[in-house]
């Protein structure tokens, strides 16, 4: 994997019920330098949210050519919880070749084009591409996954005709799964962000205090339009 970015500013702290205001006063140094904020962010056990952007370096190990046939998610989703920072303003990729929506049941190697809803995205990438790999000869995949409802922890699966077999070649974070968590309003009518245990609002978000840092809000009750 060359770079793993996130789709926006906002990140949950999975299994979390609190911060203790050392650790918001040193998210809010990161955040309001823009001094490594994303990576400090990942270190601390922050999941991006909505979606990550991927760039994949593949490159042919074999001593004759192959063929990526086919991209797969294995995937596991659930409801979303935890501390949630949020301050959306980065916005997605717009270079994405290859789309996964992580709320379909099988997600499959969509083609985003220009759209930003994953529900306009149509057509299988690998039915309209030819992928070969000559020994050494590398290929980059623009690969974007989001999810608007779950927490989802997933891997991305290359299937790959290397002479008569198939072989599945399983692309992660290191070893670990990429993990996003969906940030969709609560439907019952309770606060924006009410399936969350904490909130904290920056950025454009917090107009109450002049540098736009993360504030404690109550999840159950704050509205977009609160400020």
């Amino acid at each position: 994997m060359d770079k793993l970015s996130p789709d926006n500013n906002s990140w949950v702290f999975p299994g979390r019920k609190s911060l203790s205001d050392k650790e918001t006063r040193a998210i809010n140094e990161r955040f309001l330098s823009g001094n490594e904020y994303d990576a400090y962010m990942r270190r601390l056990g922050a999941v991006d949210t909505e979606g990550v952007n991927l760039t994949v370096v593949v490159e042919g190990a074999r001593p004759y050519p192959v063929r990526v046939l086919d991209m797969r998610v294995e995937k596991r989703c659930v409801s979303p919880g935890g501390v949630l920072f949020f301050s959306p303003t980065q916005g997605a990729e717009k270079n994405t070749a290859i789309g996964f929506d992580l709320d379909r049941r099988d997600p499959k190697p969509l083609i985003p084009g220009d759209q930003s809803d994953p529900r306009e995205w149509e057509g299988n990438y690998f039915d309209q591409h030819t992928v070969s790999l000559k020994p050494q000869e590398q290929v980059v995949f623009r690969i974007r996954a989001v999810t608007d409802v779950g927490y989802c922890a997933f891997r991305i699966v290359l299937v790959v005709a290397d002479k008569d077999r198939l072989v599945r070649q399983m692309l992660d974070n290191d070893g670990r799964p990429f993990r996003a968590c969906g940030l969709r309003g609560s439907p019952d009518g309770k606060g924006l962000f009410s399936r969350f245990d904490g909130l904290y609002v920056g950025g454009v978000f917090n107009l109450r205090d002049g540098d736009g840092r993360f504030a404690r809000r109550d999840p159950g009750r704050w509205q977009a339009a609160d400020g």
